[in-house]
């Protein structure tokens, strides 16, 4: 099945021309990981990791120096095929886990409605947290089942514990997937004996790693932002948006409308081998306990801080699985193979959605870099957040010296800019600490020219102002692209 899934997605990418996902620019968040797992000295990249060069715990980075070393290579498309293993090593536990359960076709349609979810196609290339979340996840689930059944064997034992290490550290909310996960799997067969001890001791190995990536990492980390959060305060609106985007993605409908087609067109007598009632794994319950990972945040949104940012929500996708691969499981084989067909042909045309994205993205991002050699001359160019000048410095060096992020204290723009901005100033500052980075422009500094180039961001601001209101004592002209310049209103 790995071997089968792997072929799949190539041949999708082969079949829709999309293989540019592999290669396609860095973005931010992905040049801060790139720098940390590129330090010549692991002392510097932790004091770094505490610096809040990347929020997050060191699982991910651990994963990826390990793979850059089997590599040699820390490109584009090393980085991001790193990514879509990480992403297949997910699906392949999510077949696992529901071939405890159902037969070979129900299991497969249950892995491909994972994969075609947009969210899951959204961050199958991107060189972040989510791949080898849902990797840890699936296989800690497939592993607890076999530790309850006493089948692990030493290396099976090993593994239990790497993936409650990773599942706990690739990101801070991997702990409430752990807990979410051993709880139900715990609640389902508590009239069973417990794990020996050995089984027990793997189990607690994320816990502990998690309690000390808190301690060591989090306050640090904390203590640089100005602001709590970028995430808006959560409302009822974005609650549903949430919900919908997680876990109904327009594909879910062939599962139902081809469903109730199976039921219409089959013998009354007919009963599907699976459909007969039997034993539910612990896996299989373990997987489905990621349902309620969702509402946690939602939960956690309102009482302590808003999280309501759909990719977060990402674990609990697995859950639709199970319920996918049941539903199939009561259809007669021939419908089972026309939503399989259908599901690979919708995953292979959102692929090609994504890829020509990602070409209209870097293209913008080209033709910025071009539009500031043109225009900005020896100038300084001021860009509004990190998100597209760390793109800029990364893959213009000529520029660098004449980009800069723009700083500034609060007031000075008045009280129209968003938390978003405020964030992203505050861990840029915390960048250039660490590593060779844009550096920052203060404000004043800028007041003091009669006119500068500036790169706005339409998240830069609560509500977007007009050009003579972006900022005091100047307005802003259209250059070319997203580049612009600020004139002093005055004159002088």
């Amino acid at each position: 099945m790995a071997v089968g899934l792997a072929a799949l997605v190539v041949a999708q990418l082969a079949a829709t021309d999309s293989f540019y996902q592999l290669q396609k620019f860095f973005w931010t968040d992905e040049l801060c990981t790139l720098a940390l797992i590129t330090d010549p000295h692991i002392g510097h990249a932790l004091r770094a990791m505490q610096g809040a060069v990347d929020i997050n715990p060191p699982g991910l980075h651990i994963l990826l120096l390990a793979f850059t070393a089997l590599t040699q290579s820390t490109t584009e498309f090393a980085l991001r095929s790193f990514a879509l293993l990480s992403m297949l090593v997910a699906l392949v536990g999510v077949y696992a886990v529901l071939r405890e359960r159902f037969g070979v076709l129900p299991a497969i349609a249950g892995v491909l409605i994972v994969w075609s979810h947009p969210l899951i196609l959204d961050h199958a290339f991107e060189v972040r947290y989510y791949g080898p979340w849902l990797a840890a996840a699936a296989w800690f689930c497939f592993l607890l089942g076999r530790a309850r059944a006493g089948t692990l064997g030493r290396f099976g034992l090993v593994a239990l514990g790497a993936t409650s290490f990773f599942l706990c550290t690739v990101h801070y909310f991997g702990i409430v997937t752990w807990g979410l996960i051993v709880f139900a799997e715990w609640f389902w067969q508590r009239r069973q004996p417990m794990y020996p001890r050995r089984y027990l001791a793997a189990i607690a190995v994320g816990p502990l790693a998690s309690v000390a990536s808190v301690i060591w990492l989090l306050p640090h980390q904390r203590a640089v932002t100005t602001v709590t959060t970028w995430v808006p305060d959560p409302n009822l609106a974005e609650v549903a948006d949430f919900g919908i985007t997680v876990f109904l993605p327009l594909h879910l409908g062939a599962l139902v409308l081809i469903g109730w087609l199976a039921h219409l067109t089959a013998p009354t007598a007919e009963a599907h081998a699976d459909a007969a009632p039997a034993p539910v794994p612990s896996a299989v319950i373990a997987l489905t306990s990621l349902a309620a990972y969702a509402p946690a945040l939602i939960v956690f949104s309102f009482l302590i801080q808003s999280v309501l940012v759909s990719r977060y929500g990402i674990p609990s996708i697995l859950a639709i699985a199970p319920a996918a691969a049941f539903a199939v499981s009561r259809m007669t084989r021939l419908w089972a193979v026309v939503l399989i067909v259908f599901l690979i042909g919708a995953s292979a045309f959102e692929l090609k959605q994504r890829s020509g994205h990602a070409q209209e993205q870097d293209a913008e991002r080209t033709a910025l870099i071009e539009a500031i050699r043109r225009h900005a001359g020896d100038g300084p160019v001021v860009f509004e957040v990190p998100h597209q000048l760390n793109v800029v410095w990364h893959y213009a060096p000529d520029l660098r010296g004449r980009v800069f992020l723009l700083d500034f204290e609060p007031g000075e723009l008045g009280d129209n800019v968003a938390p978003f901005r405020i964030w992203a100033r505050d861990l840029a500052r915390q960048f250039v600490k660490f590593y060779d980075a844009p550096p920052l422009l203060p404000w004043a500094a800028v007041q003091s020219r009669p006119s500068v180039f500036v790169v706005p961001y339409g998240e830069a601001y609560r509500e977007e102002p007009g050009p003579a209101d972006r900022y005091p004592q100047f307005v802003m002209r259209p250059v070319e692209g997203q580049l612009n310049q600020l004139v002093r209103a005055d004159g002088r």
